[in-house]
């Protein structure tokens, strides 16, 4: 998979995670301390055109989702949604489906609110509703038009 992300969010994102300015060369590499090791000179090189990074102390290399992996201990999706700015959620992990007649509770924008102790009329203010299959929430792209509506997410059932 090939994702592209804007280089002025690639320098903004990794002056974030390693607290200082970078400063690129001609060929747009900048170098910085290591935030994996103990690195007393700048032995990690980063691209701030496309992302990609090396470590030269310990020869590891990737792209600017791997660095943020790395660094949080995060996985993909979270990965993805935080360089990208995308808004993400976290709800309470989904339960598998009831089986063998089992009751369950679909999730409502109502639960939602009393577990994360928010407003209701601050989460319905976003766009959430509630729908057969759980909560709608609608994503928006910077200009605060909706995104795709592959990107809306809906919660799974809530245990009883």
């Amino acid at each position: 998979m090939n994702i592209c992300v804007p280089p002025h969010r690639v320098r903004a994102f990794y002056e974030s995670r390693l607290r200082s300015p970078l400063r690129a060369n001609a060929d747009g590499w900048a170098g910085a301390k290591s935030p994996f090791r103990q690195d007393h000179n700048a032995s990690l090189s980063i691209n701030l055109t496309h992302g990609g990074w090396r470590d030269h102390g310990t020869d590891e290399s990737g792209d600017i989702f791997t660095f943020e992996m790395k660094l949080t201990g995060c996985d993909f999706a979270t990965a993805k949604a935080r360089i990208l700015g995308e808004p993400t959620c976290d709800l309470p992990a989904a339960k598998a489906a009831p089986q063998n007649g089992q009751a369950g509770t679909r999730a409502t924008v109502e639960a939602l609110a009393q577990a994360k102790k928010l407003p209701l009329e601050f989460l319905r203010s976003f766009g959430l509703k509630n729908q057969s299959q759980g909560v709608f929430i609608p994503y928006r792209l910077a200009d605060n038009s909706p995104a795709c509506p592959r990107r809306c997410k809906r919660a799974a059932l809530l245990p009883v």
